[in-house]
């Protein structure tokens, strides 16, 4: 019995001694922290026993200095949000990219013992979302024609599909695609994203979706509508007016008539572009002193005719599918037709008033003479 308390009385002695005999250190939970712009970090040390105090350093900025009554920031990091947990770990708020480098402890037990530890925060830039861009949200084509709806990832695919009328046309894992039976020999995937269609008919007119996802699991929908028209509308275009006769001062409408769809035009003389639109925008593109007008059926106006004006002038339009139409104007400019015809109008009554006075004056004569004669006779 006297043995055994024997025993026990130097395994306990030598617990006590080899807990004296242990050094103060500091255990690092984690060497390296990764983070990403914003986010919330605990750089988590625990020491060996307990502390008299402490402090965190960056570079050769302190961050905290404390000793076990209560911490105390340092004034350069007064305005972000850092705090001391449990005396001993760093909590930091809304890091960013230049809060990456290595983070420094010191700690002192109360024996007068001092431990170091090093971590270090990698503060990686937010991953950009995963979008997908579309080249063109309406299409308008043919039946009969080959159509692709193009879209582009932002990021790397890893599967994905395309719907219209609530069932997939082809669906897609990596390289591997699987076509609806009903869209076989139609339907192809280009580039891992783009849809091909083929002989497309009426049938297929109708909004089109894709989703696609990415390894990482981001997941982005993006949408296409297609009109197939069952034949081409022509385009064409005639003036009301071939040739205009006009004069100095004068306004002057350049008329035409439009048949078909146009998607844009422009009005030229010469090498000179006027005037180039599209559906939705207007461009003069020269002579913005003539004040220039396009109306909305495309005719010209020109509100006011110069002497140098311009005399043929030249409309060309585009349709949808490519096809082009042109038609010309010819314009001769008078220097003054109205004082012309002013001019021959006094003219005209000048000689009027001439002949009257000559016929008064010689009916006037003529009577005299009737008289003379008279008188003549009556002596006689």
């Amino acid at each position: 019995m006297e043995g055994d308390r024997l025993v026990a009385l130097v395994v306990c002695c030598s617990l006590i001694s080899s807990a004296e005999l242990q050094p103060f250190r500091l255990r690092v939970k984690k060497q390296e922290v990764n983070a990403t712009v914003g986010d919330t970090v605990i750089l988590s040390v625990r020491p060996s026993s307990p502390v008299s105090g402490g402090f965190w350093k960056f570079g050769t900025e302190s961050i905290v200095i404390w000793t076990v009554e209560a911490p105390y920031l340092n004034v350069a990091y007064t305005k972000r949000l850092v705090h001391l947990l449990d005396n001993t770990s760093l909590l930091m708020y809304s890091v960013t990219l230049s809060d990456s480098g290595d983070y420094w402890v010191t700690m002192d037990s109360p024996s007068g013992d001092e431990a170091t530890a090093r971590i270090t925060l990698n503060v990686f830039p937010k991953p950009a979302p995963f979008t997908i861009a579309v080249k063109h949200s309406e299409i308008s084509t043919i039946a009969g024609d080959t159509v692709v709806l193009s879209v582009s990832p932002s990021q790397e695919v890893k599967n994905g599909s395309w719907r219209f009328g609530g069932k997939d046309v082809v669906m897609w894992e990596g390289t591997l695609p699987e076509v609806n039976p009903d869209y076989r020999r139609r339907a192809a995937i280009l580039a891992k994203s783009s849809l091909q269609l083929k002989s497309v008919s009426t049938s297929d007119t109708g909004e089109y979706s894709v989703t696609m996802s990415t390894a990482s699991g981001n997941t982005s929908t993006a949408k296409i509508y297609l009109n197939v028209r069952t034949k081409r509308q022509p385009i064409d275009v005639s003036p009301v007016l071939s040739r205009i006769n006009t004069e100095i001062g004068a306004r002057v409408l350049l008329s035409v008539t439009i048949s078909g769809e146009v998607k844009n035009g422009s009005w030229s003389t010469g090498n000179m572009i006027l005037f180039q639109w599209n559906s939705t925008i207007q461009n003069v593109t020269e002579h913005r002193w003539y004040g220039l007008d396009l109306l909305p059926n495309a005719s010209l106006l020109i509100p006011f005719v110069h002497d140098f004006t311009f005399t043929k002038y030249t409309i060309t339009l585009e349709s949808p599918s490519g096809d082009t139409a042109a038609a010309n104007i010819t314009m001769k400019v008078f220097k003054s037709i109205r004082k012309c015809e002013t001019y021959n109008v006094g003219l005209t009554i000048s000689i009027l008033l001439m002949l009257i006075c000559i016929l008064v004056i010689a009916n006037h004569i003529r009577k005299k003479s009737q008289t003379a004669a008279g008188e003549i006779h009556g002596k006689h």
